[in-house]
Order: C-alpha cells, then sequence, then structure tokens
C-alpha cells in the first residue's frame, strides 16, 4: 500500500508519519532537505539559501526527483510526507508509481485552524530546533503557498483523498489513519 500525508506545516504530518515508520517506509522531502543541509553538502545549501530557508518550495522537478530517489519497491508499504505538495508533483509521482506497477491508495489531508498551526509550528521551532520555524514571514509563505495548491491537489484526488481532522489527539489521528488502511488489507 502507498499512502501520502499532506496538509499545511505544522498540521501533524510528520508526527504521523513517525507513528507509521514501523509499517511503512517513510519518505519526506522535508527530512530529505534538512538532512541534505545539516551534512553541508552544497546542494542542500543551495536549496536552502534559495528556496526553503526563505519560505518557498523548492521547484517541482527537483523536489520531485530527491523524493523519489529514495523510494524502494521491494518494500511493499510507502508512505509519502508532505508529497506532492502541487499538481505537477502529484502527477509525476502518479506517472511514476504507474510505470513501477503500483498506484497511491489513500491520500489524507489534515485539515486545521491556521491559528493552531501557528502554535505548533512555535513549539516545533523550540523543541526541535528547525531552522526553516524561525522566522514568522517565512512561515506565512508556506502557509500560503499551501492554500494556494490545495484546492488543485484535492480536486486531483478526489477519489483518494481522506479528510483528517488534525485538530485531534496524534493518538486519536493514529487510530483513524490505521482504521483506513486497515480495511483495505
Amino acid at each position: 500500500m502507498i499512502i501520502s500525508l499532506i496538509g499545511v506545516s505544522g498540521s501533524g504530518k510528520g508526527t504521523q508519519a513517525e507513528m507509521l515508520k514501523d509499517n511503512f517506509l517513510s519518505i519526506s522531502g522535508g527530512r530529505i532537505l534538512r538532512d541534505m543541509y545539516l551534512q553541508s553538502s552544497q546542494e542542500g545549501i543551495d536549496l536552502y539559501n534559495n528556496y526553503w530557508g526563505k519560505g518557498e518550495w523548492v521547484p517541482d522537478n527537483i523536489i520531485s526527483k530527491l523524493v523519489l530517489s529514495k523510494v524502494n519497491f521491494q518494500i511493499e508499504n510507502i508512505l509519502f510526507d508532505a508529497f506532492p505538495r502541487t499538481l505537477a508533483q502529484a502527477i509525476t509521482l502518479d506517472n511514476f508509481l504507474k510505470d513501477n506497477g503500483r498506484d497511491l491508495s489513500y491520500v489524507f489531508e489534515f485539515n486545521i485552524k491556521k491559528e493552531i498551526v501557528l502554535e505548533r509550528i512555535k513549539n516545533r521551532e523550540k523543541t526541535e530546533l528547525r531552522s526553516d520555524d524561525k522566522s514568522f514571514s517565512t512561515i506565512q509563505k508556506r502557509i500560503l503557498s499551501y492554500y494556494d495548491n490545495i484546492s488543485m491537489i484535492r480536486d486531483y484526488y478526489k477519489e483518494r483523498l481522506v479528510l483528517i481532522d488534525a485538530s485531534n489527539s496524534k493518538e486519536v489521528i493514529f487510530r483513524n489513519i490505521l482504521s483506513i488502511i486497515n480495511n483495505e488489507t
């Protein structure tokens, strides 16, 4: 089974991806970018300085290549954390999976009020020391980019889209996701 967790920054996608990691190969574009930056790779530093450090999304072709390079089809269950974020990424992902005889079963969209997200991001910056969460204007750009793109993603994935109330506790969200994916298998 292949699933995707999407939602605005701070909605809890990464937390759920972490909770599901025993059952899924979890692939996160954000984690890939942060690792590249922390390892001081030139590409990671350039991507940080030119895009995500400014609150801008890394161009579709670059992030898609980075994310899809981590896919291992020998593993049955794959989870994409915060990918796809744009219609172009969704189409690229579907084509990539189709070319490899697989498909995306569900896209879980984490819905949450902006006020809760901002509070979570403030806490995340303190507890996880995330450089991409230090600037309020950077956070705002990421949030606006998400809302600019989500309607196209919803339309594209309408048959596979599952809305998640991300204001619930992480345990409730986890049980809801497991209930849906366990009914599939």
